[in-house]
């Protein structure tokens, strides 16, 4: 390892360890144990840098609740299971509705929306590339533009895929979009 990439690396395992600290005094903020009423014994950082990677994981009696950040701010999660032609089910808060994708995105398979409107959660929002309104979106993956809106939730009513979008019926997008009122954790699988 060269002298740069060292101290790269060790800034790396640094930054790491105080954000551990961090996490377990915030951890230690909830004497009710309101995120993790079992308790945790473990927290693992991974870093990944220039084909390297540096995971510093802290166990053991020595921090009885440990927390990762995403679990920390997510109070809700949700999931999206796509079967091979694009259709699928949208699973949250013991509710499983009807939804469509396409099978060219490669959907982020795990992730956490801030749920806050205007900033990621709009009740319409305009789609420059292709011209419409999309009502009650959420924002997704935000580099490819891609939202959880209301639309044709089958391939039939779609009159195909969607062209990357995440729809959800009437009435299902308002009642999911109601739902995101924080941090969320969607989860999402497909076959392709």
């Amino acid at each position: 390892m060269s002298e740069i990439s060292t101290k790269h690396f060790e800034d790396v395992r640094e930054g790491l360890s105080r954000s551990i600290e961090a996490l377990t005094e915030l951890v230690n903020r909830d004497p009710a144990n309101r995120f993790f009423p079992n308790g945790i014994n473990k927290i693992s950082f991974t870093a990944k840098f220039g084909g390297a990677e540096l995971t510093l994981d802290v166990e053991g009696p020595s921090l009885p609740h440990v927390v990762s950040e995403t679990a920390l701010l997510t109070a809700k999660s949700a999931s999206i299971s796509f079967r091979p032609n694009g259709e699928g089910t949208l699973s949250y808060g013991g509710k499983t509705v009807p939804c469509l994708g396409s099978t060219q995105v490669k959907y982020a398979k795990d992730l956490t929306v801030k749920g806050a409107l205007d900033s990621d959660k709009f009740r319409t929002k305009y789609s420059n590339e292709y011209k419409v309104d999309m009502d009650f979106a959420i924002l997704i993956m935000g580099l490819r533009g891609i939202y959880i809106h209301e639309g044709a939730d089958t391939l039939a009513g779609n009159d195909g895929e969607s062209a990357g979008c995440i729809h959800v019926g009437p009435g299902n997008a308002e009642a999911f979009w109601n739902w995101v009122d924080g941090p969320t954790r969607i989860q999402i699988s497909y076959p392709w």
